[in-house]
């Protein structure tokens, strides 16, 4: 059920971050609020037959503009959030059994997709 804590085996790892320090591993990126930034949001759902209308809409009002041309795959811009403060907001709309993974995409991308696809992602801002 949405909303359920998730078990040890399922629960994310998040790097702990202190201010202006580089930490074994992880480096903190500021958040310019000024600034949208592209997020990569991917999923496996494994609960047949559950209303993910939830997480579509959560999805959906993240940011200014979305993007959805592949199953399991949305690119959002979105100001003012990190990717552990998006997949906080995520992880309310699904089960205990389904993955969520929120990562920022920088500007090196490529692929095959329809020319309405790339349209967009060309048209995103990457700061």
């Amino acid at each position: 059920m949405p909303g359920d804590s998730l078990s040890k085996a399922t629960q994310r790892i998040v790097p702990k971050r202190q201010k202006g320090r580089k930490l074994k591993g992880w480096e903190t990126i500021p958040t310019h609020p000024e600034h949208s930034m592209v997020y990569l949001i991917t999923y496996d759902l494994n609960k047949i037959g559950q209303n993910y209308d939830g997480l579509y809409k959560a999805i959906k009002n993240l940011g200014s503009s979305w993007w959805h041309y592949l199953d399991s795959i949305w690119l959002v811009e979105i100001s003012n959030s990190s990717a552990d403060q998006i997949s906080d907001i995520l992880i309310k709309e699904i089960d205990k059994n389904d993955y969520i993974l929120v990562v920022r995409v920088l500007e090196d991308y490529g692929g095959w997709l329809k020319k309405e696809a790339w349209d967009w992602i060309k048209d995103a801002d990457f700061n």
